[in-house]
């Protein structure tokens, strides 16, 4: 599994990069306590020169020639073998110089003004300067200590000495590589017993958890099993079963609602084409009249015919032609009929390629026949190079003659001094329509009537459900709704414009079938 994996490898970085951490900042603060305690002993061994001349110098004789003396150039050769001072220089109160070692000028003279600096000033004085790699970063690379000699309380002389520093680094260097050692061997075997007791504690409790929710079944009444004791394991088990308990609960709460809400949207769909075919059927009662009075005109022509073939002299030919008539007109009464019967149908709700000019060429021939729409001039302008859309044909039926009944009823109730008009126009148009999609083709129909129009205060209600202006009876107000529901459903859309005495036209945007 890479997760255990993972985690004890992490686990196990952190902490060695936690306890080297440690060992370095220790290693750190022993280095530089080390480095100053081996200074003290180099301070150390600079004051016992000056200790062993002073007392040297209190067994000869002051007046003399002390410096230059063979006795006192041989104490200062051996004490300078004796500490390993690299240089030493002695200025006496006569201002001669006694140079032990060989080093270069500058150093040299600097040892020379120390010295002189010290023998007049009577303080012991100690100096580091120039650059050399120490332990960890670059350090000064000499120590120099500059003191004056005294003999029976008086100051004959004063010396300044230059210890080299680069054997101490050296020395605290080689110490380094066994620390490092050591820290790695360390970090390392701590590192792996922390791992260890770490992944007893808490990465095995953590893999049991995992397993079980891996394994866990929605028929599983407890998914984590508690751990011993009152660890905060325990806890997290008990929590999370409690917390599975609720998911569980809800989700049994989740698909009752979502049971509940899938009836509901059968009730509502089923509502909806109750809604279309109430309002449907009403269209249908408001072209009763027109359609018995359409019927009875060629039952009337039927019956004189039938009279006419009743007599027993009448020619062959004109018995022919009376049939024919007679057929001519039955096939009248049955495509009424058949309009009527398909405008009634109930919508199965599939969607077809529809032609929208043959639906309206089928419509307005049917509604040129109604009393309502007789002394309406009816125009079909049929612009749009394309008409197919993908639709329900009696849906789109319904939402046209819906249009054609309103516009009528609209003329109906002017008072008569202007001759009703009802245009209908197409284009195929490519913007304007819904979303603004430039590459969607609509066709774009227009209703145009030059009826009263609609108020401003009427006109943004025009499609709320039973919002209607005319008199009872006349309407159910589920119209223009059941219109604005079925363009919607095939992805158009329709709007009303309007102004008082002029007219209304209602617009509808259809999106094209692509050929």
């Amino acid at each position: 599994m890479a997760f255990p994996f993972g985690l004890k490898s992490k686990i196990f970085l952190t902490l060695a990069v936690l306890l080297i951490l440690a060992m370095v900042l220790i290693d750190l603060v022993m280095t530089a306590t080390l480095q100053k305690e081996l200074l003290r002993t180099e301070i150390a061994k600079g004051q016992l020169v000056v200790n062993s001349l002073e007392q040297r110098l209190q067994a000869l004789d002051i007046s003399s020639d002390t410096l230059i003396a063979a006795s006192f150039r041989g104490e200062l050769i051996r004490l300078q073998d004796a500490v390993g001072f690299l240089e030493m220089v002695v200025v006496d109160r006569k201002d001669r110089v006694l140079h032990l070692g060989s080093v270069q000028a500058p150093l040299r003279g600097k040892l020379e003004s120390l010295a002189r600096q010290a023998f007049e000033t009577k303080i012991s004085e100690r100096q580091f300067f120039g650059d050399t790699w120490g332990v960890f970063w670059k350090r000064d690379k000499y120590m120099a200590h500059s003191a004056p000699l005294y003999a029976d309380g008086v100051v004959v002389a004063a010396i300044s000495m230059a210890l080299p520093l680069e054997g101490i680094y050296q020395q605290l260097r080689d110490i380094q590589r066994i620390i490092l050692i050591y820290i790695s061997i360390n970090a390392g075997l701590l590192s792996l017993i922390g791992m260890l007791r770490i992944s007893r504690i808490a990465v095995r409790p953590m893999l049991r958890l995992l397993k079980r929710a891996e394994s866990f079944q929605e028929e599983d009444t407890l998914l984590f099993v508690s751990e011993q004791g009152e660890s905060e394991f325990n806890r997290l088990s008990k929590a999370l079963n409690s917390l599975f308990q609720r998911i569980s609960d809800d989700r049994e709460t989740l698909r009752q609602t979502v049971q509940t809400l899938e009836e509901t949207n059968v009730d509502l769909k089923k509502a909806h084409k109750d809604i279309i075919q109430a309002e449907k059927l009403a269209s249908v009662g408001r072209l009763s009249s027109g359609i018995a009075h359409e019927i009875g005109n060629p039952i009337g022509i039927i019956i004189g015919y039938l009279d006419l073939l009743k007599q027993a002299d009448l020619p062959g030919s004109e018995r022919s032609e009376y049939i024919q008539r007679a057929e001519n007109e039955i096939q009248r009464i049955s495509m009424i009929l058949r309009q009527l019967l398909d405008f009634s149908r109930p919508s199965t709700g599939e969607l077809d390629p529809v032609s929208v000019h043959d639906v309206l060429d089928d419509l307005v021939s049917v509604a040129q026949v109604q009393p309502l729409v007789a002394n309406i001039s009816v125009t079909l302008e049929k612009g749009a190079g394309k008409d197919k859309v993908m639709a329900d044909s009696n849906q789109l039926r319904q939402v046209f003659l819906n249009l054609i009944i309103n516009a009528a009823d609209a003329i109906a109730g002017m008072d008569g001094s202007v001759d009703g008009s009802l245009v209908i126009r197409s284009k195929t148009q490519n913007r304007d329509g819904p979303g603004n999609d430039s590459a969607q083709e609509f066709i774009k129909l227009m209703f145009i009537d030059n009826g009263p129009g609609i108020s401003d205060d009427h006109l943004d209600n025009v499609f709320d459900p039973f919002f209607t202006t005319k008199a009872p009876g006349k309407g159910t107000g589920l119209g223009l709704s059941v219109c604005f529901m079925i363009v919607e459903s095939l992805g158009g859309r329709i709007m009303a414009a309007s102004r008082k005495d002029v007219g209304t036209t209602m617009t509808i945007f259809l999106p094209l079938l692509d050929e």
